[in-house]
């Protein structure tokens, strides 16, 4: 478990070592099965504590669909509020950082290739490092439906030829009537997110 509060400093098995500014009190967790149900509890004890019983009642069904998916991916760390994130910086939001790799089927050029024309995968703020695109569904979570933004940004890893790559995935779970404010706070994480993502920088051996 890492802290975000300040920078991060990834290593993380398989991936190079990497740094990253994040919001206060945003961690870093490698994938593990003993912290899922830890991570869930603490993040519904802080959402009820801030009063969003609605995000409360989404959270667990998400965070364990997204580890259930990140583990098929082959995710190797998530990105989620800590116990000591600021109030007004939490979201229900898990960040998945996952290594992309070329296979003969699927090379990661014609993949990039189809975000760009399919998804609208953009540069990152003008970064050359960085592709950005996202993407939306309804699904029906804990039994309720709701809207899912996944934004979606992947770089490649120095030294690879381009055949491997860190892609990071951040979900946000919205619910499916909103009002103006609901959509302001939910541009605001997606700012953040970027903002974040944006910073992003292999450290050098």
């Amino acid at each position: 478990m890492m802290s975000l509060r300040d920078e991060m400093l990834g290593r993380v098995a398989s991936i190079p070592a990497f740094r990253m500014m994040g919001p206060p009190g945003w961690e870093l967790h490698e994938m593990a099965p003993e912290v899922e149900q830890q991570l869930v509890a603490r993040a519904r004890e802080r959402l009820m504590a801030a009063h969003q019983p609605v995000l409360f009642a989404r959270l667990g069904p998400l965070v364990t669909e997204a580890f259930s998916s990140a583990r098929a991916q082959g995710a190797r760390f998530m990105i989620m509020p800590g116990s000591d994130t600021p109030t007004g910086l939490l979201a229900p939001v898990t960040i998945l950082g996952s290594l992309q790799r070329s296979s003969p089927s699927a090379p990661l050029d014609a993949r990039v290739a189809e975000a760009i024309e399919h998804h609208g995968a953009r540069p990152l703020g003008g970064s050359r490092h960085f592709l950005r695109w996202e993407h939306r569904k309804r699904a029906r979570i804990d039994g309720d439906e709701a809207d899912t933004r996944t934004l979606v940004y992947i770089t490649p890893i120095p030294g690879t030829g381009r055949s491997s790559a860190l892609q990071l995935t951040a979900t946000i779970v919205q619910p499916v009537e909103r009002d103006s404010e609901t959509d302001a706070r939910i541009a605001d994480w997606v700012d953040m997110i970027d903002a974040s993502v944006a910073t992003f920088a292999w450290v050098r051996s």
